[in-house]
């Protein structure tokens, strides 16, 4: 008979909730006194996973899987046996059984078609500044040095135009060499404050926090999971409090430094962000009880049912039940995991009024590279079964590489928030009072600003600001571009370029249809193949005529600049290698690939990268 795990001693939440509702951090001294108490690591009542380990019932690692579902793991038949009734309502829920169909076959209804496309997501009632705290698309490093300086003492300047979160700068500084000693300016900008804060926060919290493995853990949840414990919001308090002390005294150039040669610092007015920082300082805010039922109210609305089912439908079992519980709770964890202690509201992921700032479909796997993902997750001894626990892992891995670089490095972190135009005025003006910014960058990414603003305005707008030599690059990402043009997609180039593209996706999915259609019905099945068929068509050739209609050689030519062929720093499309040519397709190799590249994506397969460099 296995023995239980004696239950943890309780930490006083109410203590410390009841010290943090009277801090007045208009106090100098109670504003020194409640920093220097954060400074200490305040622990959670679990510590952070370092590994799969089922704590819930003997605290050994979880190395056998459940052979059922394969979403938790134990040491032991006696340590699943102790667990079964508990784990029984996961193993045998509704939506892992083979009775399971979607709503629309329950109701005897055909298949709504494109399901995710047609229909508008839940944000009806979202405030008109909604904030769009997540990606799509899996991150990119804006650097590869080996294939463009080679230098490993190189001082490199980048700038992230329009940045989101942080994912492109975690992999951007992640790829480079371990004993790279080059100086790094990264400057972080976006025009969403919300999105600045939160960048802010992680990086302060990253950089600055003496338990690195803490620290990793808050981010990870601050990033992502709707609820935190609270010890973790009183760090993120104490962390703000800190680096806000001097204001208003201070009011740009605010500055935090890391280790011995790194530092944050914010090239911007603190007041834009003022409210924000404050609503994340909130220690009585919006409590869980009513975050729940707001995040209820958005990921569980009946009018979404449809495009729910669509998406639960494409799934195997295991990976329904993990995404369900998931869109649940909102928590980033091994499935399983003991999350009592989550006991705070995320009130980053919220409006001040107390609004859930993402849509219903907002899923943090989508800006991820889901190989890589599961791949991390199986070194630590989660299952592919247990998504969100390889996310969960792999965040942690990417996270602690970061945090020592940032510690161990010499970075620093430029952070604005502003609407490009103004940035762009900003650093042609010079300094920033307080603030020094290199002004000229070896890469700039401009992200999907190519969407909206065309290519002409971005390249003369940017390109002036470019590096001397053939490696310095504007990078640019065309999401939308496919709509804007005939033969932007195989569903509107129709004919041959259909069909080829037809063939490919039925000769690469054909086994993993297997049980779609009797789940589905028929017609919805067909419409599975349609929605990808972007993953085998070609569309380099009507994205060469979309981007000679935007006189691109006229403003290549004008401002002596090329449009590469070939490509060194990031590839042509998502899921195609760096060195293939511009009309290579996405890599489906297997089975297993289509089916994660079709259902932890969130990315149409159309997209296109562009790198322009000063000619030689």
């Amino acid at each position: 008979m296995v023995k239980r795990l004696p239950a943890p001693e309780p930490v006083d939440d109410d203590v410390l909730l009841e010290m943090m509702k009277d801090v007045d951090l208009s106090d100098p001294k109670v504003m020194d006194d409640f920093v220097d108490f954060t400074k200490q690591p305040l622990r959670p009542l679990h510590p952070p996973p370092q590994r799969l380990v089922w704590r819930i019932v003997c605290g050994k690692p979880g190395t056998m899987a459940c052979a059922n579902c394969k979403l938790v793991s134990y040491c032991s038949k006696d340590c699943q046996r102790a667990h079964w009734k508990i784990h029984k309502q996961d193993c045998k829920c509704h939506l892992r059984s083979e009775q399971w169909v979607p709503i629309w076959r329950v109701k005897g209804r055909k298949a709504p078609p494109f399901a995710e496309e047609t229909l508008p997501a839940a944000h009806f009632s979202l405030p008109t500044n909604r904030s769009s705290v997540g990606e799509k698309t899996p991150p990119i490093d804006l650097i590869h040095l080996k294939d463009n300086e080679k230098d490993r003492a190189k001082d490199l300047s980048l700038l992230f135009l329009e940045s989101g979160d942080l994912r492109h700068v975690v992999k951007t500084v992640n790829s480079l060499p371990d004993d790279f000693t080059g100086k790094l300016q990264i400057v972080i900008n976006d025009k969403d404050s919300t999105i600045t804060a939160r960048n802010l926060v992680m990086l302060l919290l990253l950089g600055g926090q003496n338990d690195a493995l803490l620290a990793v853990d808050a981010v990870i949840h601050f990033w992502f999971s709707t609820f935190l414990p609270f010890e973790y919001h009183a760090m993120i308090s104490g962390t703000l409090a800190s680096f806000t002390r001097d204001y208003p005294d201070i009011t740009t150039g605010l500055k935090s430094s890391f280790g011995l040669y790194s530092s944050v610092q914010l090239g911007c007015d603190l007041a834009p962000l003022l409210d924000i920082v404050e609503h994340l300082n909130r220690a009585v805010g919006l409590s869980p009880n009513d975050a729940q039922e707001e995040y209820d109210r958005v990921r569980q609305d009946p009018s979404r049912k449809d495009a729910t089912d669509w998406m639960y439908a494409g799934l195997k079992p295991s990976h329904r039940a993990s995404v369900q519980q998931y869109r649940r709770m909102g928590l980033v964890l091994p499935f399983g995991a003991v999350h009592a202690h989550f006991n705070a509201t995320n009130v980053s992921l919220f409006s001040p009024e107390g609004i859930w700032l993402q849509h219903d479909s907002a899923d943090p796997i989508h800006g991820w590279n889901i190989n890589e993902v599961i791949a991390s997750g199986k070194a630590q001894g989660a299952q592919p079964e247990d998504i969100y626990g390889c996310l969960y892992f792999h965040l942690s891995d990417q996270l602690k590489t970061f945090a020592k670089r940032i510690r161990n490095f010499s970075i620093d972190f430029k952070l604005f928030a502003m609407e490009p135009d103004a940035l762009l005025q900003s650093l042609k003006d010079g300094p920033v009072e307080g603030v020094a910014v290199q002004n000229r960058f070896d890469r700039i990414d401009v992200s999907n600003v190519v969407d909206r603003e065309g290519l002409e305005k971005v390249l003369s707008q940017w390109t002036p600001l470019l590096s001397e030599g053939d490696n310095a690059a504007v990078v640019g990402l065309f999401q939308d571009w496919a709509g804007h043009h005939p033969k932007g997609s195989a569903r509107t180039a129709k004919g041959e370029h259909y069909n080829n593209a037809f063939a490919r996706v039925i000769d690469v999915m054909q086994m993993s249809f297997g049980t779609l259609p009797e789940i589905m019905g028929v017609d919805a099945a067909g419409d599975v193949i349609t929605r990808h068929l972007d993953l085998g068509y070609n569309n380099d050739e009507a994205f060469h005529e979309f981007l000679m209609k935007q006189e691109l050689e006229k403003v290549l030519g004008e401002a002596r600049l090329v449009l590469r062929g070939a490509h060194r720093i990031v590839p042509h499309r998502i899921g195609v290698n760096i060195k293939a040519p511009s009309s290579a397709l996405p890599e489906v190799p297997t089975e297993e690939v289509w089916y994660r590249s079709t259902n932890f994506t969130s990315i149409s397969w159309a997209e296109r990268y562009v790198e322009i460099g000063r000619l030689s």
